[in-house]
């Protein structure tokens, strides 16, 4: 099954960094209870903090994700000596926060899924996964209300979890969703799809 957004940053930062010799342990967040905590030259966050460990390390990094940030974790700030930014936007805004001093902008780093020998069609893909906050709702219900259906409208396809937008796509003309897709078929269906 393909994981989670913040699984798959874990693991290509983790191997980025084991690239360049860095012992790495990963602790999940539902799994905080479970696990030990080790002492590290520096702990990076990945959006979720665990202020236990804060004292662990020399110093801590933070990676967020501006648009999941809870407020109430801003009393932490104080405590990360770095902030990494992913995009442009999100520099700006932890720049403020925090001071640009102690925000890098990163950029974004993803796993390359192109495949060149399968042919795109016009299509629109939507992949939603276990989200609820990628605006499926607004997706299915643009093609719902598309004005004039019978000159053309083009295919699209959701991959949704999520139940309720299963539900949605259900009875729609040119709509196919998918409740859940291996790496290699996500692969082939972003690469496949034009849009």
């Amino acid at each position: 099954m393909v994981g989670k957004g913040l699984e798959r940053e874990y693991f290509l930062l983790k191997e980025l960094l084991n690239a360049h010799d860095c012992y790495t342990v990963g602790i999940h967040y539902c799994n905080w209870a479970n696990s030990t905590l080790v002492r590290a030259d520096v702990n990076i966050f990945l959006e979720v903090i665990h202020p236990l460990a804060f004292s662990l390390s020399r110093e801590n990094w933070l990676v967020p994700n501006s648009e999941w940030w809870d407020p109430r974790n801003d009393q932490f700030l104080p405590h990360f000596t770095r902030v990494l930014c992913k995009t442009r936007d999100c520099h700006r805004i932890w720049s403020a926060k925090v001071g640009a001093d102690r925000c890098v902008y990163t950029g974004f780093l993803a796993r390359d899924l192109y495949r060149s020998e399968i042919s795109r069609e016009n299509s629109f893909l939507h992949v939603a996964g276990e989200s609820e906050h990628k605006n499926t709702e607004a997706v299915i219900d643009a093609w719902r209300q598309t004005i004039m259906p019978h000159l053309w409208r083009p295919p699209l396809t959701v991959v949704t979890w999520q139940k309720r937008y299963q539900d949605l796509c259900q009875d729609l003309p040119d709509v196919t969703c998918i409740p859940r897709v291996s790496e290699d078929e996500l692969a082939r269906l972003m690469n496949s799809h034009r849009f």
